[in-house]
């Protein structure tokens, strides 16, 4: 008896067992012979139709982090699955713990460190492909400039303080003979325009103090400092 496999994309084997790879996803009719070679005329057949699954690929896309020391704490990042072919399912982990499940993930650390977040990407029928992404998560972060030019043009035209990882941060500023002149409260962004009253004030160096609170630690923090204003 002559045994001939054909497995419905251009390859055939011989036995009475075969072993293929299918190199593409989609449908296929593996078709089984069996004829005596005396007697051409006597064979049979059997066939199967097949469905070959793709290889997801998992790929984890972070958002770019606000500062260059990194992410900061108490901040939400939101990570998302790489939308690339025959991923259907997406499975996240946390420090090897179960986090959530699919196309997007979101957390915040409330201690600065190392982290690593997983993705496991599944096709309809189960393949899965992994994929790891570790990052650093900062304090805090504080920008104070100490010069703008509040004259109109577009281009630093506001003085503005970023706090990333605080609680709440309050601004007072000084002129040159110690009056207040003004003061703001909020949590990440604190601006001022170079006016009081809705008017301009004058060129010159004035004084700022900023009291904040981190999210990770008890009490009222400190700075004080001079910016310049030019027109």
């Amino acid at each position: 008896m002559d045994f001939v496999w054909d497995f419905g994309e251009g390859t055939t084997a011989q036995g009475t067992q075969a072993t293929h790879t299918y190199t593409q996803p989609g449908y296929y009719w593996a078709v089984f012979y069996a004829r005596n070679p005396s007697s051409p005329q006597c064979y049979d057949t059997a066939r199967v139709r097949i469905w070959v699954d793709g290889q997801p690929s998992a790929q984890i896309q972070a958002p770019p982090p606000p500062s260059s020391i990194g992410y900061y704490i108490a901040s939400p990042i939101t990570f998302t699955a790489g939308q690339g072919p025959y991923a259907v399912r997406f499975y996240w982990r946390a420090d090897s713990q179960p986090a959530g499940t699919g196309p997007t993930y979101t957390v915040s650390y409330l201690q600065k460190g190392t982290y690593c977040v997983y993705l496991t990407a599944e096709s309809e029928l189960g393949c899965s492909d992994t994929a790891t992404y570790c990052f650093e998560v900062s304090g805090y972060v504080l920008l104070v400039p100490n010069v703008f030019t509040p004259n109109g043009d577009g281009m630093n035209d506001v003085f503005t303080i970023v706090g990333y990882g605080m609680e709440s941060m309050e601004l007072l500023l000084y002129d040159r003979w110690g009056n207040l002149i003004y003061t703001v409260r909020g949590t990440e962004r604190l601006s001022w325009d170079g006016t009081k009253g809705g008017s301009p004030v004058p060129e010159g160096v004035y004084t700022y103090v900023l009291r904040y609170k981190l999210i990770d630690k008890p009490g009222t923090e400190l700075r004080t400092g001079t910016v310049t204003l030019l027109r």
